[in-house]
């Protein structure tokens, strides 16, 4: 427990001293020694307690010098070891070394694995007796603990290797599989940032920085803005014009998307905005072409009341844009709730105007299904009479509907359903054109504890919800794929259909009182 409440405690004092960085590292030079400082000691209480000789200051993590050195250690442990007062440790503790090794983070590991030449820390035997061989393992205070020597850059590795797996896995939460199943050849960017960026498309302002998956660009977009047009979709195809004139055609594609890592601690203290970036991939995935977008079979969901939940048709391009995956995805569910309120009325009217006998042919729903939809429910009483779902017994319960009636019913929830903003849904994929990438993951997360809240305490009778959440958290919960252009924003008349359409997914989801 000590072990991993002080690597927490560490990881979060990297994130302060990556945040101290670029071109003002020199102004916080002092609050940046004093980080370290601390992070020493919190390493201290590691087992094995790791110790740092002086050395020369390495560069910080902007490769710009600095003008203090990295740590200071305690004077008496520094001179206890230059005296040799301090004994090293001897060949019978090897074993109690090797276990203490075992018991530490991987990152630590690791680091002191490179320390002594090799790549990674997981056979702690050979680790052990090369540190033991080099004569920088001593004696602790107690029969315990142990100390180590370890040279400052090994040390401030660490935030290296925290900071990129902090991005990585960010990046990984974002971006879909399919756009980093290989990483992109280095000599497919060189070309792509010689040949094709530049000051007249878009004008870098810093190295290509490796993702997984491919590379992301920081720079500044250099193409004339045109009235009436998005300036991402003008970027886009300015770069594809000047791709088809290389031999990178077919082998990677460039998005402008919204900077995919995590943010810095100066920026939330600046409350800055994600920054515009290209990413470049593998061209896993096909552009899209004549403002279509391809797409392969569609997943059934299935459902306890139904049968059938809906589907999800899995998208096998990349949009030209944010506006057309919204159109895209909100199409056919808006298609099919009018369908459903038309059939759903139809079957409601055949079903009041039918006699005595004619009804008693009808299939039977239970009552406790009808009262799962307030929209659905409402209609049904305001057509068949008020209080008709009113049951003592809802579960067992049932009443005659007209056949049209039930499919109406149950294409308007199955619709209402898809429309929910959790995995790559079209609900998700809404989330996704509204919020954009990185709130839409928030706005997911809500959603998917509000309907496992529902279904665990009450309010989902039927579990409905609680069966679509389990479902797409555990097969569609793969982040969508990235549109070319994922800069501009959703227009205010797209922006209305989105919160109009939420509030009657919100009426028919919400279960009668």
């Amino acid at each position: 427990m000590d072990l991993t409440l002080t690597l927490s405690k560490i990881e979060k004092l990297e994130r302060k001293l990556t945040s101290i960085n670029g071109e003002q590292a020199s102004q916080h030079s002092e609050i940046r020694s004093d980080i370290i400082t601390e992070s020493q000691s919190l390493m201290r209480k590691l087992n094995p307690q790791i110790i740092e000789k002086k050395t020369e200051p390495k560069q910080p993590l902007d490769r710009e010098e600095s003008s203090k050195p990295d740590t200071m250690l305690p004077q008496d442990v520094l001179n206890s070891i230059e005296n040799e007062q301090l004994p090293v440790l001897s060949d019978d503790k090897r074993a109690d070394a090797i276990e203490g090794f075992d018991k530490l983070p991987q990152q630590i590991k690791d680091m002191m694995a490179r320390s002594v030449g090799m790549e990674e820390g997981s056979n702690a035997t050979a680790v052990v007796e090369r540190l033991m061989d080099e004569n920088r393992l001593y004696e602790g205070e107690d029969d315990e603990k142990f100390n180590m020597i370890a040279k400052a850059d090994d040390f401030e590795e660490i935030f290296v290797d925290m900071e990129m797996a902090e991005v990585n896995a960010f990046v990984r939460n974002l971006l879909p599989e399919v756009t980093r199943k290989e990483g992109v050849k280095e000599e497919y960017i060189e070309e792509f940032c010689s040949n094709v960026l530049g000051k007249d498309v878009f004008n870098p302002t810093g190295k290509p920085e490796n993702v997984p998956g491919g590379f992301i660009i920081r720079g500044e977009g250099k193409v004339k803005p045109i009235d009436g047009k998005d300036y991402g979709d003008l970027l886009i195809d300015a770069l594809d014009k000047k791709m088809a004139k290389t031999s990178l055609v077919g082998k990677i594609q460039a998005y402008y998307i919204l900077d995919p890592t995590p943010a810095s601690g100066e920026e939330i203290m600046n409350e800055e905005d994600e920054q515009p970036l290209i990413l470049v991939t593998n061209a896993d995935i096909s552009p899209t072409t004549n403002a279509l977008i391809n797409v392969g079979l569609p997943t059934l969901v299935p459902g306890i009341q139904f049968g059938l939940s809906g589907s999800i048709t899995p998208i096998k391009s990349s949009p030209k844009n944010i506006k057309a995956l919204f159109d895209f995805s909100i199409a056919g569910p808006l298609f099919g709730m009018l369908a459903s309120v038309i059939l759903l009325y139809n079957g409601l009217e055949l079903t009041a105007f039918m006699d005595l006998e004619a009804r008693e042919q009808l299939p039977s729903i239970p009552v406790e299904t009808l009262r799962i939809s307030a929209l659905g429910g409402g209609a049904i009483e305001y057509l068949l009479g008020d209080g008709i779902l009113n049951s003592p017994n809802p579960a067992a319960d049932l009443i005659k509907l007209h056949p049209y009636a039930i499919a109406g019913f149950g294409g308007l929830v199955t619709n209402a359903l898809s429309l929910l903003p959790i995995g790559n849904t079209d609900g998700g994929r809404i989330a996704v054109a509204f919020f954009g990438r990185s709130f839409a993951r928030v706005a997911q997360g809500f959603f998917i504890l509000s309907l496992a809240f529902a279904g665990l305490f009450g309010a989902d009778q039927t579990n409905v919800l609680l069966c679509y959440a389990i479902f797409t958290q555990f097969w569609q919960k793969e982040p969508e794929v990235p549109c070319r252009n994922e800069v501009d924003e959703l227009d205010a008349v797209r922006g209305f259909i989105a919160i109009a359409t939420s509030v009657v997914v919100f009426l028919i989801l919400t279960p009668m009182n």
